[in-house]
């Protein structure tokens, strides 16, 4: 059925629309992925964002060691090349421990891989619930006939 636009508005309120729309939403295992990550990854919302974030860090990582070649090249003043030798290190380990809470802020979590591990293992469980929930609605309707 069809429903015009002034009918949708006078039945079906946006707000409740909305809540239809999370509810639906929530069946999904994208859904529970990206609420675990908000939570867990400050600044970062969804997959996409930490996958961004990720890459934004290796981005300045590289862009650090780029950097330190052709000035190792240009300075001729050691203090000079000491001072900026020192402030190179510094947003390294800066990186680092950005990456490092990055990835401890998931608990049970020491590496990429196993990150990567625990978002298969939520993946598979939220499938397996949701088999289990079809198979239960399944053998209800049969009961019901």
């Amino acid at each position: 059925m069809l429903y015009t636009n002034k009918e949708l508005e006078t039945h079906f309120p946006i707000s409740e629309r909305m809540k239809l729309e999370k509810l639906k939403a929530q069946n999904s295992p994208v859904y529970w992925m990206n609420e675990y990550i908000s939570a867990s990854v400050p600044g970062t919302t969804d997959v996409e964002s930490l996958v961004s974030y990720s890459k934004n860090v290796t981005e300045q990582l590289e862009s650090v060691y780029e950097d330190i070649d052709p000035f190792l090249k240009k300075s001729s003043d050691i203090k000079q090349l000491a001072g900026y030798i020192q402030s190179l290190e510094d947003q390294v380990e800066d990186l680092y421990q950005e990456k490092e809470e990055a990835i401890l802020s998931f608990e049970g979590v020491n590496s990429i891989a196993d990150l990567v591990k625990l978002a298969k293992g939520m993946e598979e469980q939220l499938k397996s619930l949701y088999s289990e929930k079809e198979n239960n609605q399944s053998e209800q309707t049969k009961e019901e006939k």
